[in-house]
């Protein structure tokens, strides 16, 4: 963690050093942020779906339809400003060449606004990392070092400050980038693609406090 550089979602390299202290602090000890309770993933309560087949039980939130389109569900039920945060989700890929992750400052309105980082398979093994900005317009691909099955859940941690993104699987970081958030929306959300996938215990830290309370 310490010698940490930062390389853009295509590859190049360059761009603005992420803060390697802020990351220490944030993977070493947590106390300095306020801490939130996990949003619900057991029921659908407080959550908006755009498109897909969405469920709910003590297991988490499952989107089961895996036809090639994207599928969307916005937390809506209180607004999280994510401007330094910490987004930590587990998310497993059930079925299907596709992809599943997360949104992040999400718009108001439109679902489709916001950052992208999803866990990327080949139906049978989860062998990516994969970026998207506003509108989901492509950014690039991380390769894992290692393929991960299917039906494995898997801890995908997107940690944030202003522009900086940087990308956590299994506490292992991944890469760090500066990417074009094109859109501060208060809102984060579940995404996938060509997929049918879970997530579970999802959890949020922030430096700033929320304008609306869980």
């Amino acid at each position: 963690m310490s010698n940490l550089t930062t390389t853009f979602v295509d590859g190049s390299g360059g761009g603005t050093p992420i803060d390697a202290a802020w990351l220490n602090a944030v993977n070493a000890a947590l106390n300095p942020w306020r801490s939130r309770a996990a949003l619900p993933l057991t029921s659908l309560t407080g959550w908006t779906a755009g498109t897909g087949t969405w469920t709910a039980d003590a297991n988490g939130i499952h989107q089961t339809d895996a036809s090639t389109s994207t599928k969307r569900l916005r937390y809506t039920a209180s607004r999280i400003q994510l401007a330094s945060a910490v987004v930590e989700v587990e998310v497993r890929l059930d079925s299907g060449a596709g992809n599943a992750g997360l949104t992040l400052r999400t718009g108001p309105g439109d679902v489709t606004q916001g950052q992208r980082v999803d866990l990327r398979g080949d139906g049978t093994n989860v062998t990516a990392v994969g970026f998207e900005s506003d509108a989901f317009t492509a950014q690039g691909t991380y390769a894992l070092d290692s393929s991960i099955a299917y039906g494995t859940w898997i801890k995908l941690r997107a940690q944030i400050h202003g522009s900086a993104l940087a990308v956590s699987i299994n506490d292992t970081l991944l890469t760090t980038a500066k990417v074009d958030w094109g859109n501060n929306g208060p809102y984060l959300g579940l995404v996938c693609y060509s997929a049918a996938a879970s997530w579970r215990n999802l959890k949020v830290w922030t430096l700033v406090g929320p304008t609306e309370a869980l």
